[in-house]
C-alpha cells in the first residue's frame, strides 16, 4: 500500500508467542513421535517501549485452545506453568533510536502513551518530595492439596500454616501472621485468609518512580509447621511454595492522587511440582499519605 511502518509501532501493538511442547522419547520403534503441545505463552511487547529493562520475569503457560474449551477452565485453572523470559535491546541507546525513527515516519508515540518512557527525572527532581502512603491487601491464597501437604502425608496436618513475605523498595522485607488454610472444592484445593492488609509510608523521588515503572514487586508465599509467631521468617523449617509477581508500572502515573494495581495473580516457582490452580488475589494502592 505504500505506507511505512516501523519497529515502534510493530512492538506496541505485537506479542512474543511461545509454544512449549513435550517431546516423548520412548515411543514404539514404527511409529513416529509426536510432539504434545503443553502450552502457550503469550507476551505483548510494548513493555520493550516502556521499560530500560526490557521484558523480564515469569509469564504463565495457557493450555491449548482446544483444552480450554473442552475443561472449561478458569482463569487459574488454565495456567499449566510458567516460563521465565528475558528480552531486551542488546545497546541501551537503541530504544532511542526506534521512537527517532518512528517520529521520522509519522508516528507520535506521545499520542499513544500518557507518559514520557525516556523523559529523564529532572522534572520530577524540581518537585518537591511529598509522602505517599502504600496500602498492600492479599485477601485470599488458592492453593493445590498437594502443595500443602507435608512430605509423606495424604491428609493436610493442622499444624500446617502459611505466610505471605516481600520486599517493598529500600524497605527491610517484612511477613504476614501465619493462617490456616481451609480445603474447598472437593479437599482438591485450599484457601488461606489474610484479613491484615499492610501500609508503609514512603517519601517521593525519581529513585521510587523509576522502582515502579521498572521492577516488579515479588510476593512470596511460604509454608511452616507450628505457629511461632514471636520469629523472624522464614525459619530453617520454611519451605517456599512460589511467588507472585505484581507488575508496579500503573503506580508511576502521575495524572492521578490515587493509583491502583489489583488482580488475581498466579504462583511460579522453579522446579516446582505442582502449582496448578495456585494464585493470590492481590490489591495496590498509593495515596497521599495523611498529616
Amino acid at each position: 500500500s505504500g505506507e511505512a511502518c516501523c519497529l515502534g509501532e510493530l512492538l506496541q501493538r505485537s506479542e512474543v508467542v511461545f509454544h512449549l511442547y513435550h517431546q516423548p522419547l520412548n515411543s514404539a520403534p514404527r511409529e513416529a513421535p509426536k510432539d504434545c503441545l503443553l502450552g502457550t505463552v503469550r507476551v505483548p511487547t510494548r513493555d520493550l517501549l516502556i521499560r530500560r529493562s526490557g521484558l523480564r520475569g515469569w509469564y504463565p503457560v495457557i493450555l491449548p485452545e482446544d483444552l480450554l474449551a473442552s475443561q472449561r477452565a478458569d482463569v487459574t485453572q488454565s495456567i499449566v506453568g510458567g516460563l521465565e523470559i528475558s528480552v531486551a535491546f542488546v545497546l541501551p541507546a537503541d530504544r532511542e533510536r526506534v521512537l527517532e525513527t518512528a517520529t521520522h515516519v509519522g508516528w507520535d508515540w506521545k499520542d499513544t502513551y500518557s507518559e514520557d518512557p525516556w523523559e529523564d527525572s529532572e522534572s520530577e527532581e524540581r518537585t518537591p518530595s511529598t509522602s505517599l502512603r502504600v496500602t498492600i491487601s492479599t485477601p485470599r491464597l488458592w492453593l493445590p492439596l498437594q502443595s500443602m501437604l507435608l512430605a509423606g502425608e495424604a491428609h493436610l496436618n493442622k499444624s500446617v500454616y502459611f505466610y505471605l513475605r516481600y520486599k517493598l523498595y529500600d524497605q527491610e522485607a517484612t511477613w504476614s501472621s501465619l493462617r490456616r488454610p481451609k480445603l474447598t472444592e472437593g479437599d482438591t484445593r485450599g484457601m488461606v485468609i489474610f484479613k491484615k492488609p499492610n501500609r508503609t509510608d514512603l517519601q517521593s523521588s525519581p529513585t521510587l518512580l523509576w522502582y515502579f515503572r521498572e521492577e516488579k514487586l515479588e510476593l512470596q508465599v511460604w509454608r511452616a509447621y507450628g505457629k511461632d509467631g514471636d520469629a523472624e521468617r522464614p525459619l530453617d523449617t520454611d519451605r517456599l511454595i512460589g511467588s507472585a509477581y505484581v507488575d508496579l508500572a500503573p503506580l508511576a502515573e502521575s495524572s492521578r492522587k490515587k493509583k491502583t494495581v489489583s488482580g488475581v495473580f498466579p504462583l511460579f516457582r522453579r522446579n516446582a511440582a505442582n502449582l496448578g490452580g495456585a494464585a493470590l488475589r492481590i490489591h495496590i494502592a498509593v495515596t497521599p499519605a495523611g498529616p
